[in-house]
């Protein structure tokens, strides 16, 4: 995969935004997605696993991480980040999408558990790639094990509908990022929200980032879940903006 995806040209201030911008529920949303993995889920695969939030944190306690990330940039900071933390040797890195990250040949079938959290699957926007992402998740886990999904509730998206903005500072590029964030219903397809992400850095560069989205509900995750052998098994209730759903693979 050669070609730039969403985050690529903001991922090496990926982590500085969101520690500083949302540092409390950032902080408490990790450490609640820590707590869904019990001691015997010892292999996980974190699908969208960005810089690493997850990953590092699960391979810091021991367990083998599966991170799978579309996004080169956001790679590159996970694997520095994991390197740095001294538990690169426990994390597999795939770069792939969602939908065929087990069509890779390293990817195990055999996971405990398996992670797709914090927006990842708004980034899926059909109904067909909704159901190949669900069919990949059911397929890298065992009889048994538990996926997690993150779902945001819909006035979540109604909320960057009116725009998002914060000045953010960053000592070591010297000052202030304006980062501002909105979305508006794609032209021609209601379903999905084109998403603009715009970063003025201090020395008055200015960074954009394109993304699509799209919000799913509840009942659309969990019915194409079930069409690829995963049970639902309630919830784990709200964890920072989004409801994890809880599956079971039979």
């Amino acid at each position: 995969m050669t070609e730039p995806t969403g985050y690529d040209s903001w991922a090496d201030l990926y982590d500085e935004l969101y520690e500083s911008a949302f540092g409390a529920m950032y902080s408490s949303m990790t450490a609640g997605h820590l707590r869904l993995v019990a001691d015997r889920h010892s292999k996980v695969i974190d699908i969208g696993a960005g810089t690493g939030r997850l990953s590092i944190a699960l391979a810091r306690a021991g367990r083998a991480v599966t991170a799978i990330e579309p996004s080169a940039g956001m790679l590159r900071g996970l694997e520095k980040k994991a390197i740095d933390a001294g538990c690169r040797d426990r994390i597999q890195v795939v770069h792939a999408c969602m939908h065929d990250c087990v069509s890779h040949p390293s990817v195990a079938l055999d996971h405990d558990v398996a992670f797709c959290l914090f927006t990842t699957i708004h980034h899926v926007l059909t109904l067909e790639s909704l159901e190949l992402t669900m069919t990949a998740i059911a397929r890298a886990l065992k009889s048994g094990a538990i996926a997690f999904v993150g779902v945001h509730p819909r006035y979540v998206f109604e909320q960057f509908r009116g725009g998002m903005n914060q000045s953010v500072l960053i000592a070591r590029l010297g000052g202030t990022v304006q980062w501002t964030q909105s979305a508006v219903a794609m032209q021609g397809n209601p379903h999905l929200l084109d998403t603009r992400c715009v970063l003025r850095l201090p020395d008055g560069r200015e960074i954009t980032d394109l993304l699509v989205t799209r919000p799913w509900t509840v009942e659309e995750i969990t019915s194409a879940a079930s069409r690829a052998n995963l049970t639902a098994d309630g919830t784990a209730g709200m964890i920072g903006t989004e409801e994890v759903l809880r599956f079971v693979k039979m």
